[in-house]
């Protein structure tokens, strides 16, 4: 898997001003590195690339959605760096991805966390933040994993933290204007379940009640995602990110309408989603 990359890792890598020396806030040359890429890969994809302008928007606002929790909650700024350059590149992989097998379900292709530290890696895009690196790798890696491991530094723990919420903001968003036709894609793009409201998963709606992350192989149905990715709010790291959340309003869009046997679940979520 070897990927023409040459022109946007050139006028990246010749670049004279060290990253180091940038503001916390200032990724500009890693943006325009990442829009390169994506502009490369897009022309070697022989797919509809569609799919690939959405990844794009995506890590953009992912990206926006975690500048705006590292602003609330006033990190140091280092902190703040890391958290988006792990925000910028935690999806890198997804254009490589969809290139090589036309799709961005990991359980068909890759594990996409890994394949985005696998190109960093290969393309030392980070080799002018040498004290960030190991940081914004152990996030990319672990953006998608279902819990974060025990065993993270304070630091480490707080980027991943800002990733899996910044990114899980964003895919309500998704999920709800796929599910509801507002994107005018089909919802199938989005889940390959079936839309029917007589099935419905008893441990999804047990983990949501109690808070909890629900598991994708409990899913049964539309109804059973729209409820997983609700409870998503329950698994925020910090109050800026449910302030996000419940500004974004697409938690609350995704429950509103769920018919029985959701009743008592949505109840609370709507209730907690207006603190």
């Amino acid at each position: 898997m070897k990927t023409d990359t040459s022109t946007a890792l050139h006028e990246f890598c010749s670049a004279d001003t060290p990253e180091t020396s940038a503001s916390a806030g200032d990724v500009n040359s890693h943006e325009e590195f990442f829009r390169l890429y994506v502009a490369e890969l897009t022309g070697i994809c022989p797919h509809d690339h569609a799919p690939l302008q959405l990844k794009l928007e995506h890590t953009f606002r992912v990206l926006e959605n975690a500048r705006f929790i590292a602003k609330e909650e006033h990190f140091l700024p280092l902190v703040t760096r890391a958290c988006l350059l792990a925000a910028l590149y935690h999806d890198i992989s997804r254009f490589e991805q969809y290139r090589i097998w036309k799709t961005f379900r990991d359980h068909e292709s890759c594990d996409h966390g890994e394949l985005s530290v696998e190109l960093v890696q290969r393309m030392n895009v980070m080799k002018k933040e040498p004290e960030l690196e190991n940081c914004v790798l152990t996030a990319i890696r672990l953006h998608n994993k279902r819990t974060l491991p025990e065993k993270l530094s304070e630091t480490e723990h707080t980027v991943c933290s800002v990733i899996r919420d910044a990114d899980r903001i964003d895919i309500m968003q998704i999920i709800d204007e796929h599910l509801s036709g507002k994107s005018g894609t089909s919802p199938d793009v989005i889940t390959p379940f079936p839309d029917n409201p007589n099935l419905f998963s008893q441990s999804v709606i047990k983990a949501v009640l109690e808070r909890k992350a629900a598991s994708y192989a409990d899913l049964k149905s539309v109804n059973d995602f729209r409820l997983l990715a609700a409870g998503w709010f329950y698994l925020m790291g910090f109050e800026s990110s449910k302030r996000l959340t419940v500004q974004a309003g697409h938690a609350r869009s995704l429950i509103e309408h769920l018919p029985f046997p959701y009743e008592q679940v949505q109840l609370q979520l709507l209730n907690d989603l207006q603190c």
